[in-house]
């Protein structure tokens, strides 16, 4: 494209695969910076990270401003055009890391796995003395909350194992063992499971949630953790992660979990797979390429 190449800003908390900053520099005139600090950029092309908010008025020549996210992402102004893998969703349906790490917190959780893992390494092999489930997951009812891309994958991964797998948009006979929260975030869903939809589960039940934080009340998660109606919950998502000062050490839900064996908690590591970061990377560079350049 020589001398004809749009300019394009990339900042370094993105840790992008190397190979994909190579394939944004065979397309664009690349400028690199650390992390969004205000100012200005002229930039046509911006590669942006989550946990800022995008103005428009800082970038006063951008027309295509572009994520990885699987997550429909808003900026407001007309002039802007959003690149994300929200707009993929043919090619997002290969993509399972975050479905296979939704199963594999319903193994650990369902099964102890930490806490059985954190006694046996240090010689205490006392099986019958371990956390043992009442059933087996075959003997389940696994109810889905959200059964677009990720819950689609979930459900189908699910159907061999669980006695029932059900749309848990409303929650209702057989009661449901364990939930899985698979909702997008939107001023609908902002706290959706809260203590109301919670003690609709049954005493006893399991909650996972690997969508977004914001979903899931905490108070009303706690509570019912402490109460003993949830036998135990795991989370891979929590509120505020998408913010820059985020710090979540002190947080009920982290205090919970240093003191309590029935909750899990990933540090949003469902679609951290280094095949699937360099797969949704290379697809929304080549999806603004095609934009820019027809």
């Amino acid at each position: 494209m020589g001398n004809l190449k749009k300019t394009a800003l990339y900042f370094e908390c993105l840790k992008w695969q190397p190979e994909n900053i190579v394939l944004i520099k065979k397309h664009f005139e690349l400028t690199i910076t650390e992390k969004p600090l205000g100012g200005s950029s002229s930039q046509h092309v911006v590669f942006w990270p989550q946990e800022y908010s995008f103005r428009p008025s800082q970038y006063p020549d951008t027309r295509f401003v572009v994520s990885n996210t699987s997550h429909e992402t808003e900026v407001k102004g007309d002039r802007i055009t959003i690149i994300s893998n929200w707009d993929a969703p043919d090619f997002m349906r290969t993509i399972t890391a975050t479905a296979e790490h939704t199963m594999g917190l319903i193994h650990a959780l369902h099964r102890s796995i930490p806490r059985c893992h954190d006694f046996a390494r240090f010689g205490y092999w006392k099986r019958r003395k371990m956390s043992i489930p009442e059933g087996m997951l075959s003997e389940m009812n696994l109810g889905i909350l959200g059964l677009g891309r990720i819950g689609s994958m979930v459900e189908k991964m699910a159907l061999p194992i669980f006695k029932s797998v059900k749309d848990a948009q409303s929650i209702q006979v057989p009661p449901i063992d364990i939930l899985t929260v698979h909702l997008s975030l939107n001023d609908d869903t902002v706290n959706y499971i809260d203590a109301e939809m919670i003690g609709r589960l049954r005493p006893g039940a399991y909650l996972i949630n690997t969508s977004r934080g914001e979903i899931v009340e905490p108070d009303a998660l706690i509570d019912a953790l402490e109460a003993g109606h949830l036998a135990g919950a795991a989370l891979d998502v929590l509120p505020g992660e998408f913010t820059p000062d985020f710090y979540p050490g002190e947080s009920r839900i982290c205090q919970y979990a240093r003191t309590h064996d029935n909750l899990i908690l990933t540090p949003h590591i469902g679609g951290s797979v280094i095949s699937a970061w360099r797969e949704t990377e290379r697809e929304v560079i080549e999806m603004v390429k095609n934009k820019v350049y027809g």
